[in-house]
């Protein structure tokens, strides 16, 4: 559950009012999760928004990908041939949260949400990064590269289908 608590907070949070003229954001990034004791997890990946619609595709340390959708997350675990669907307490609409972000300087950005504040930095208009601690007091910090806006992204992308061996998890 504390995977999906992080995945469900770097997804409300990707954006600035000057890119509130978005439809879709694709890109790779690098996510740094630090707890108390300075140890960190490094994962890595793609990330893929349009409207409603994200996916987060974990290719490193292991293979994941989440699908999120309002408030309804599905986390798919391909090793483990398993998939877990659960709803969140809060819809997950992540074009309206970003165009609640507040302009702090030239490039940087501050939203909250969920009494969690989150550091959104762009580059030339890009999202580039954002930081934040989470719930569990781990510190966030989530690079973004190559991030392409307004590209065009077919809406199947965002369908899972698992296949028939998996074991399915409803929470």
């Amino acid at each position: 559950m504390r995977f999906i608590s992080v995945i469900f907070l770097l997804s409300t949070t990707i954006f600035a009012n000057t890119l509130s003229e978005f439809k879709t954001l694709s890109g790779n990034f690098t996510q740094n999760v630090t707890n108390s004791s300075n140890s960190t997890i490094k994962y890595s990946g793609e990330v893929f928004i349009k409207g409603n619609n994200i996916l987060w595709k974990y290719k490193q340390p292991i293979e994941k990908n989440v699908y999120i959708k309002d408030s309804f997350v599905i986390v798919d675990e391909p090793e483990i041939e398993q998939a877990i669907f659960t709803s969140v307490s809060s819809e997950l609409n992540l074009i309206n949260m970003l165009k609640k972000a507040k302009k702090k300087s030239e490039s940087n950005y501050e939203v909250e949400f969920n009494n969690i504040t989150y550091k959104i930095n762009l580059d030339k208009e890009v999202l580039s990064k954002i930081e934040y601690m989470d719930q569990m007091d781990n510190k966030i910090e989530i690079l973004f590269k190559s991030m392409k806006k307004n590209v065009d992204i077919a809406d199947k992308i965002f369908a899972f289908n698992p296949p028939e061996y998996y074991d399915i998890i409803r929470k």
